[in-house]
């Protein structure tokens, strides 16, 4: 199988036609790390080991693509993005497999734990967060938090906002603030558990998931 992907910027269409043809690169990120929506993340992540940077602006969308696998006898998500199912299943006139995200890593992005910063970093729900937070405080360590909307009370940390898809926007930059501060742990607000918020769920899980504190291989 192979993937696709058709990107719409017009630097990255301006880079494709000064090439000529397709491209086959890898991600702007060190294996396993938060992924990058600038220019200056790149340059942050790389340093000298990367001398040329093209900078066409912002991430207007902050998640990674959609990856659907058409190989097989029903379309399957294998990475889930800003395509809704609803939307897919609408284009492909047929309904998507159950249980279609697959955890495999034949795709990007599809490892238990990935996207992570290096901070340890924990995801909470809504009604434990303060909680926590209040134990954590307690306990000496210094908490920075990713909030959905309003940050707790005594809280150090950023709000997002709590609709999904300025909320996808925003999020690697927020990873990458608040891996930056230094500080013993970071707690992330879960999102709702809604169709609408799956892909940022599952960036978040991956995230969340192992030890971000050891660097990646």
């Amino acid at each position: 199988t192979v993937g696709v992907r058709v990107p719409a910027h017009p630097v990255a269409l301006a880079l494709l036609t000064a090439f000529g043809g397709g491209l086959a690169a890898p991600s702007a990120n060190r294996f396993g790390h938060v992924s990058p929506t600038t220019a200056q993340h790149v340059r942050e992540e790389f340093g000298e080991a990367l001398p040329i940077v093209l900078d066409g602006g912002p991430c207007t969308i902050g998640i990674e693509s959609t990856i659907v696998d058409l190989s097989g006898s029903a379309p399957r998500i294998l990475r889930p993005g800003r395509i809704a199912v609803d939307a897919l299943e609408g284009a492909l006139g047929q309904r998507l497999e159950a249980g279609a995200i697959a955890d495999s890593p034949r795709v990007s992005g599809a490892h238990a734990s990935h996207y992570a910063p290096r901070t340890p970093a924990e995801l909470i729900d809504t009604g434990q967060l303060a909680a926590r937070l209040a134990v954590l405080l307690r306990e000496g360590e210094t908490i920075r938090v990713i909030a959905l909307g309003e940050l707790p009370r005594g809280a150090d940390g950023l709000e997002l906002p709590a609709q999904p898809n300025d909320y996808a926007r925003h999020l690697y930059a927020a990873l990458r603030a608040m891996d930056a501060e230094g500080a013993d742990r970071i707690l992330v607000q879960a999102p709702p558990d809604a169709p609408a918020w799956q892909a940022v769920r599952d960036r978040l899980q991956r995230a969340t998931a192992g030890n971000a504190g050891e660097e990646s291989p």
